[in-house]
């Protein structure tokens, strides 16, 4: 633990990164999909959330990719990805720092507008 930059305790970390997953499974419980193969990838979205206390900064950033590019292989797989990227942004943001968290929100939200 490094003393300029002290890291969130783990039981914060998991706490939030559970009421992130339960947001999740909420979602999906209102907009279900019919597509197994979104659900498959919703299920190893969460396996890499409830890794992320953990391993922050790479299951953080392997969360963005899959959030970002499930849309182009599977419909429907972005239904429930909003409380995961929120959680993975604040995530990075303390991580690292707010810079790289900027531009990726910005990416994310560029790839949104013009998906």
């Amino acid at each position: 633990m490094r003393a300029d930059h002290p890291k969130l305790w783990h039981p914060i970390r998991i706490t939030i990164v559970v009421i992130t997953v339960w947001w999740i499974l909420f979602c999906l419980a209102l907009a279900p999909t019919d597509n197994p193969a979104a659900i498959v990838w919703t299920i190893i979205e969460i396996a890499v959330l409830l890794l992320s206390p953990f391993f922050p900064k790479s299951m953080s950033l392997l969360f963005l990719i899959m959030s970002q590019s499930g849309p182009w292989l599977i419909p429907g797989a972005d239904v429930n990805s909003l409380p995961g990227i929120l959680y993975t942004f604040g995530m990075l943001a303390y991580e690292t720092n707010n810079l790289v968290a900027l531009l990726l929100l910005a990416y994310s939200i560029g790839d949104q507008l013009f998906r």
